[in-house]
């Protein structure tokens, strides 16, 4: 576990896409092939959501093959600012990953532009190690933990900051895999876990002692965006990516079970908690539906309160 700095958050210097020996881009135009890159955060072994669905359905590869592309090569991240890195190099074509990660990366270089929301408004929970605090007030002056750079870490720091102890606590770096250990041996009082997780230490017996359901503005969205020199260079790329993406919504709304069954194979976590996760209205048919961009309001506003961005700017001037 490490401390947090305002230059991690930001994800600077990480180099993840040399690291991972990521191509560095798209063919042109003129090639009479292209590989598409996408990047995904998470512990599963092919994206999910709705962009992950229509990969594994073969959407996205039907509407993308009139545009030249017969190849997509999937990239998973540890967390949203190694995507970042990877996507401003130039390593990636496309990213989904959380909003708070997305908005930091337009903020700082204006290099990727907003396809959609893939899920609205999803929970974060607070999870202490068992007989450990039973409340948020009871966390000043401890140790906290949740991965670098989240959804979860923004969670986090809202409600600690609510709370009046964002000050007194000190919030650590833990990706996911290593949580429940560390809860386990109490070396953190509370870890901020994302969807799966979750609902999975709750069965395993870890106390909740928040969520950002009690606290409806610090909800995440999942987003997906791609680079500015891919939508130059393929124009028609985003009407194809999101008529993509409607079609698998369609899918997933219309046989949720299919979907959560596909989600836990791709996962480490059992279907129960897939299933916990969903509420069924996440994933929204419109790609930035109004909920939804309310949501990345409050986020992006939350960013420059805590100045974690140095840069404003208008949610529309992000969009396709």
């Amino acid at each position: 576990m490490k401390g947090f700095n305002r230059r991690q958050f930001l994800g600077a210097g990480l180099g993840a896409a040399a690291l991972l020996g990521l191509p560095g881009r798209l063919l042109a135009a003129s090639d009479p092939k292209r590989t598409l890159r996408v990047g995904y955060v998470g512990s599963t072994t092919v994206p999910t959501g709705p962009s992950g669905w229509a990969l594994h359905q073969g959407i996205t590869q039907k509407h993308l093959e009139p545009l030249g592309f017969d190849n997509i090569s999937t990239y998973v991240f540890v967390n949203g600012p190694e995507l970042n890195e990877a996507l401003l190099s130039g390593a990636l074509d496309v990213g989904t990953y959380g909003d708070t990660p997305a908005m930091v990366c337009y903020a700082m270089s204006q290099a990727s532009r907003l396809l959609s929301i893939d899920a609205v408004g999803m929970n974060a929970w607070l999870i202490t190690p068992k007989n450990g605090v039973s409340s948020v007030a009871e966390l000043k002056g401890k140790v906290v933990a949740t991965p670098l750079g989240s959804y979860m870490h923004r969670y986090l720091i809202g409600t600690l900051h609510e709370a009046g102890i964002l000050k007194d606590t000190k919030i650590v770096a833990l990706p996911a895999r290593d949580s429940e250990a560390a809860l386990a041996r109490g070396d953190i009082a509370a870890y901020a876990a994302q969807s799966e997780l979750g609902p999975t230490l709750l069965s395993n017996g870890y106390p909740l002692i928040d969520q950002a359901t009690d606290h409806p503005h610090l909800r995440g969205c999942t987003v997906t965006v791609a680079s500015e020199k891919l939508l130059k260079q393929v124009p028609h790329f985003s009407e194809a990516w999101l008529a993509a993406r409607r079609e698998s919504v369609a899918q997933i709304t219309a046989d949720w079970p299919a979907y959560f069954s596909f989600h836990a194979q791709a996962s480490k976590y059992s279907q129960a908690a897939i299933e916990a996760t969903y509420t069924g209205n996440e994933f929204q048919l419109e790609p930035l539906s109004p909920v939804g961009l309310e949501l990345l309001r409050g986020a992006k506003q939350f960013l420059l309160e805590q100045r974690l961005i140095r840069r404003d700017f208008d949610i529309n001037e992000w969009k396709v």
